[in-house]
């Protein structure tokens, strides 16, 4: 829409396109062009493209580039470009990979930051679900068809979790698309058609295969797990509350993820607001009324805990992996003195 509106004439390269189409194209004139990393080489290389020409390069989603492993195409291309040129460098977390390959490449280099690190949108709302995680699958589909969602984009983790979560959900009678980097080409742009038609209700998507989708009108997007990396949490609810619009960001958390919850509030500098339902919630969780407790108000029962010899990183609102490091250490030091009065009951019988 935006180059039709200024009459710009734009060229689209990527994999599983026809090249001899892409090179009629280009041969034509282009305003703008839209490629991957690794097709838009193929056609500098192939003298498709006058690299030299290039007055403005922008590179989106730049810290993704390298976990897809196209930071080289990228600095193979940067390098064969004119230093008068315009180059820019966009991502929604600044990693120093990113600033790393920003100050090789682009001088002077400024640095322009719209939003803090960790801003969510002011138009989306986040809600929190503690679930078992034998109910996941059962919580999901009762938030959907109570809630009466027509489009709803859920993330996940793995590839293998995607299969899984989409079988179960057609199961239920869900019409479901599926979304990750083993699909093919067409299989994934099928997919990706068919939700933004309307022709499937729920897209499952890997954080991968999601980053950068603009689906207009697209009012909720549903965490299935926390990401292992934290900032990918912000890519998904950016799914949602585009352009000034309200959204909904629901996250579905089990008793095994609150250490890394613990680490995505750190991130986001705030907590997430929980909705706890009696029938899917943990027993632990539905008897104190939160997932997680203020460090402040349990101060007194992290103590008492201590002396009882209970570890439990969800009462002392710590990071497991610290409570539990707490409890080896005592179980050393008790190990430690069994074997001190062993030597000296060894020494009384010489």
């Amino acid at each position: 829409p935006f180059a039709k509106a200024l009459d710009l004439r734009t060229v689209l390269l990527q994999g599983g396109g026809k090249r001899s189409e892409e090179t009629r194209r280009l041969a034509q004139g282009a305003d703008i062009i839209i490629a991957t990393p690794q097709r838009a080489l193929e056609h500098i290389e192939a003298r498709h493209i006058d690299i030299k020409a290039i007055k403005h390069f922008v590179v989106d989603e730049a810290d993704m580039m390298f976990d897809m492993g196209f930071v080289g195409y990228i600095e193979r291309i940067l390098a064969r470009m004119s230093e008068r040129a315009q180059k820019v460098i966009v991502s929604a977390t600044i990693t120093p990979r990113v600033t790393k390959l920003a100050k090789a490449y682009i001088k002077p280099l400024r640095r322009i930051e719209i939003d803090p690190p960790g801003k969510i949108a002011d138009g989306v709302t986040q809600r929190l679900y503690p679930v078992l995680r034998s109910k996941k699958d059962a919580l999901l589909s009762w938030l959907i068809a109570t809630n009466r969602y027509d489009r709803v984009l859920l993330f996940v983790r793995k590839k293998e979790l995607a299969e899984s979560v989409s079988t179960s959900l057609k199961a239920w009678g869900y019409k479901v698309g599926i979304l990750h980097g083993e699909r093919l080409h067409q299989e994934r742009k099928r997919a990706l058609q068919s939700f933004r038609q309307g022709e499937t209700q729920i897209l499952v998507a890997t954080d991968i295969a999601a980053r950068g989708l603009d689906i207009p009108d697209l009012d909720v997007v549903i965490n299935y797990d926390i990401p292992h990396v934290k900032h990918d949490f912000i890519h998904r609810v950016g799914r949602t509350g585009r352009a000034g619009r309200e959204g909904l960001a629901i996250t579905l958390v089990s008793p095994d993820e609150i250490e890394q919850l613990n680490d995505l509030h750190k991130v986001l500098g705030t907590r997430i607001e929980e909705v706890i339902l009696p029938d899917y919630a943990p027993k632990e969780i539905k008897a104190r009324g939160a997932l997680l407790i203020p460090q402040r108000r349990n101060a007194k029962k992290t103590s008492v805990s201590k002396q009882a010899g209970t570890h439990m990183a969800v009462k002392s609102g710590k990071k497991r992996k610290t409570t539990k490091r707490d409890g080896w250490k005592q179980l050393d030091e008790s190990k430690k003195s069994k074997k001190k009065q062993g030597t000296r009951g060894k020494k009384r019988g010489r």
